[in-house]
């Protein structure tokens, strides 16, 4: 849709329905910047960009890293898409190659109108991000990984293709979530904690299988803990910092060292409830009774 700006110029009016229009200012071919307004503060979004002049309009570009307005004294402010056009064989597009051109974009809402993701995290075309979902500094979310609802990634976490994070998790900073790895509701994962998906890793070899990790709703997984993949983290277990898991654990089940063993029985809240091999008839503890 065209409409007339201020200056008497044309200018591209996206097709993303409200609120979320927004008005781009017409530029020329060698200009690095577009203006975008009407966007909503608090919402993820990516852009495309493209050549259009008399001949047509060339093909749009890759989308964006996410950009994300934030409410600052003034205005709404926002990053900056680059305008990398695309090209086919080296050449560039009809509408390029016919001289000067103006660039039109698209805005492309991020699903979960609540998701936040910081300006240095990456987000993959694909992604399945939960609503109140933030993302932070450095992180990176594959294309087909899922993470549910109400989490936190924190700075530098890596959530790879296919793996799943449930609702309302913590994984806090340098965490990676591998392929193979599903974490359930609720669940902390602290800081530096290490899931693997291979047991006989050699860099060279092109038939290696994925092995699954299960982690179960409620779960805690203690700072630089090292989870060896093919177990089952039971509900509302407590894994101890620095542990190094190589068989299942037992719902409410604490355990510590390397490798992990078996250091008592947990309540809900995390406090131990006891510190016998044998699993507690009642595992909730006295401030919580």
């Amino acid at each position: 849709m065209h409409e007339a700006c201020d200056s008497g110029t044309w200018c591209e009016r996206s097709t993303v329905p409200e609120p979320r229009l927004a008005r781009l200012r017409a530029v020329g071919a060698t200009a690095t910047s577009l203006v975008v307004t009407g966007l909503t503060n608090g919402s993820g979004y990516r852009f495309q960009v493209a050549a259009n002049n008399a001949v047509g309009t060339g093909s749009n570009s890759a989308l964006s890293t996410v950009v994300i307005p934030a409410t600052v004294p003034g205005a709404p402010v926002i990053g900056t898409a680059r305008r990398t056009l695309s090209r086919k064989s080296g050449e560039m597009s009809p509408a390029m190659r016919a001289g000067a051109c103006r660039v039109v974009a698209n805005v492309v809402p991020m699903p979960g109108s609540s998701v936040r993701v910081h300006a240095t995290a990456i987000v993959e075309d694909g992604a399945d991000l939960g609503s109140g979902t933030s993302v932070w500094h450095h992180a990176h979310v594959r294309s087909g990984a899922r993470v549910g609802t109400d989490c936190v990634l924190g700075k530098n976490v890596y959530v790879d293709t296919l793996a799943v994070v449930g609702d309302r998790c913590k994984l806090q900073n340098n965490v990676s979530v591998y392929h193979g790895v599903s974490i359930g509701d609720d669940v902390f994962v602290g800081p530096s904690a290490t899931f693997t998906n291979d047991l006989v890793p050699r860099a060279f070899n092109a038939d290696w299988k994925v092995v699954e990790t299960h982690v179960h709703n409620g779960a805690s997984i203690g700072a630089n803990a090292t989870i060896v993949c093919g177990v089952t983290l039971g509900e509302l277990c407590m894994v101890a910092a620095g542990a190094t898991v190589t068989h299942d654990v037992a719902d409410h089940q604490l355990v510590a060292g390397t490798p992990a063993r078996h250091r008592g029985w947990v309540c809900r809240c995390g406090k131990v409830v006891s510190r016998e091999a044998d699993r507690p008839a009642n595992l909730v503890c006295p401030d919580c009774a």
